[in-house]
């Protein structure tokens, strides 16, 4: 069934995000907290969204279980918290900046032309432009510490890791908020992650 359950992480961005989701594509979406995910109806989705959220990763309920569950056979986006996630459950680290960035503008800049999100939005010439994302977060994923199928696909004016992707599954991570005034591509970025197809072995 093509329809989006978003996991709620506790996060007050959240129906931010819910609102990009129905507002960039036709598919329906649902909410659901992750201490509350309901494991045996997950088929019933073919997208996941992981949304923002406090804290680390280890402390956000099921989001791993989700990972484990589903990682081979849905679309799965991370958002921040999210995107940290996906960094962890693949054996990568996250490591603490020392200082919390709360509505922070920052440049994006792809390194990777086959980042399947980001490396397909295109400006009028043709590339692949910069663009100016809001950032919430004060943990980041240590790009040293990325296993070989996980891809960094764009990273900011300081070096941190704003996107990634997995070589083999159809799993996409972003460390900036799409749905923030201060994203300028967020309908893009839903519209092209929706794309990402899940490939049967």
């Amino acid at each position: 069934m093509n329809r989006i359950l978003l996991i709620d992480n506790y996060d007050s961005f959240v129906y931010n995000v819910l609102h990009l989701l129905r507002s960039s594509c036709s598919l329906e979406a649902d909410i659901v907290f992750n201490d509350r995910i309901p494991f045996d109806k997950l088929n019933n989705y073919s997208h996941i969204v992981i949304s923002p959220g406090p804290g680390i990763p280890s402390e956000a309920g099921g989001i791993f279980k989700v990972l484990e569950q589903c990682h081979k056979s849905h679309t799965i986006l991370g958002i921040c918290l999210g995107h940290q996630a996906i960094a962890e459950y693949f054996g990568a680290k996250i490591y603490n900046l020392g200082h919390p960035l709360h509505g922070h503008r920052s440049s994006v800049f792809v390194t990777d032309i086959n980042d399947p999100v980001l490396g397909r939005i295109k400006d009028d010439t043709g590339n692949t432009p910069e663009f100016t994302a809001g950032l919430y977060h004060s943990w980041a994923v240590d790009p040293a510490s990325l296993p070989p199928d996980l891809k960094t696909g764009s990273i900011n004016e300081t070096g941190i890791v704003m996107s990634l992707y997995h070589a083999k599954y159809p799993i996409y991570g972003i460390q900036f908020h799409p749905e923030s005034v201060i994203s300028i591509k967020g309908d893009q970025i839903i519209n092209k992650w929706l794309d990402i197809k899940v490939h049967n072995s």
